[in-house]
């Protein structure tokens, strides 16, 4: 009796973190608080802490109904430990420890207590994700997680969506406050998608999803109109191309071509731009420029020895912005009052927070 209860503990063991893990990346994406004061970014890091720590808890508890350690190495291993020590490093040196390990409560910026559940949840995907199956089933979570957030963002201002959500704002979408960011996410989901649909011994019935999600990404790329988006995803079909080419006889090579012409054409709404009338209206975004967050950037990086090498601290452009602006937010009033607490994009927050 005992040694049956033991053997059922230890399959419930068996499945649980991976089980947590798939849930939350289906949930991740589309979780969000609408009553609290920053509503994506804080939901879904508390979310995040949630998850990881009962899927790490599980792991240990397995390991000690197992009696048992599997861990698996991969070429990941260096680089989520090298990542680590080099955000620890940066911590102890910043201008704000308080802010770059809790962050700051009225925008998010990146710091330590953010940056370990991702970097756990990474190492407990590569101990979990054992075979083909699971990584279907990761995959899979991921899609579906994207097809949600799409159908919000595509059909938000639905009488019926508003009622359940009660969005404040047009064209809102779970994944981020830019919907830059969410160019860049639903391009990464339009990407996986069309590698599984490539992928010859599927299925009917596993390919559903995939193409669900492929045709929203490019309805919600179209919508958005964005031309990074455009670029970042006829580099990620160029790059499918050059995989297809190699494992030609393991793909549907009638839709390869048709990737071909898909890459075509995005590089030339890339270039172009997107027609106005497929474009749907979206707020206003107002970003640091890339010229001022260049400049700012190296200013920071060559003030001292300690800047260059381990940067200002996770999460602490803002100090840079306030040292480094150019006069005009000094001089103008309309301008005097505002702070950039992220640079245009993640190289230079990545570069004056944490160095070279």
């Amino acid at each position: 009796m005992m040694k049956s209860l033991h053997r059922w503990y230890e399959k419930i063991g068996e499945v649980l973190p991976f089980t947590l893990l798939t849930i939350g990346t289906v949930v991740i994406p589309l979780f969000f608080l609408p009553y609290t004061r920053d509503s994506l970014n804080l939901s879904k890091e508390l979310f995040l802490f949630v998850v990881t720590s009962l899927a790490l808890l599980f792991w240990f508890l397995r390991v000690a109904l197992t009696k048992q350690v599997r861990i698996r190495h991969t070429i990941l291993d260096i680089p989520l430990v090298l990542f680590i020590v080099f955000v620890s490093i940066s911590f102890l040196f910043s201008r704000s420890p308080a802010a770059s390990f809790f962050g700051v409560t009225h925008q998010f910026v990146l710091h330590l207590l953010a940056i370990i559940p991702v970097v756990l949840w990474a190492w407990l995907l590569i101990q979990e994700v054992r075979t083909p199956r699971r990584l279907y089933l990761c995959v899979t979570a991921f899609l579906l997680s994207g097809i949600g957030t799409l159908i919000i963002f595509l059909f938000g201002n639905t009488v019926f969506l508003q009622d359940i959500f009660q969005f404040d704002v047009i064209g809102f979408n779970t994944v981020s406050t830019l919907n830059s960011v969410f160019g860049v996410y639903i391009t990464c989901v339009a990407l996986v998608s069309l590698g599984v649909v490539l992928k010859k011994g599927n299925s009917l019935w596993e390919y559903i999803i995939p193409i669900i999600a492929f045709f929203l990404s490019i309805w919600g790329m179209v919508s958005l109109g964005f031309a990074v988006v455009w670029v970042l995803f006829a580099l990620g079909l160029a790059l499918t191309i050059l995989f297809g080419w190699f494992a030609v006889e393991r793909v549907h090579t009638w839709i390869l071509s048709g990737v071909l012409l898909l890459c075509i054409i995005s590089m030339l709404l890339a270039i172009f731009g997107t027609p106005v009338k497929v474009k749907s209206v979206l707020p206003v975004e107002v970003t640091l420029s890339f010229a001022t967050s260049w400049e700012i950037t190296q200013q920071s990086l060559l003030v001292g020895v300690k800047s260059f090498l381990v940067g200002s601290g996770p999460g602490m452009f803002v100090y840079d912005f306030s040292a480094f602006r150019p006069a005009l937010f000094n001089t103008n009033e309309l301008v005097s009052d505002i702070r950039f607490y992220v640079p245009f994009n993640t190289f230079f927050a990545l570069t004056t927070e944490f160095g070279l």
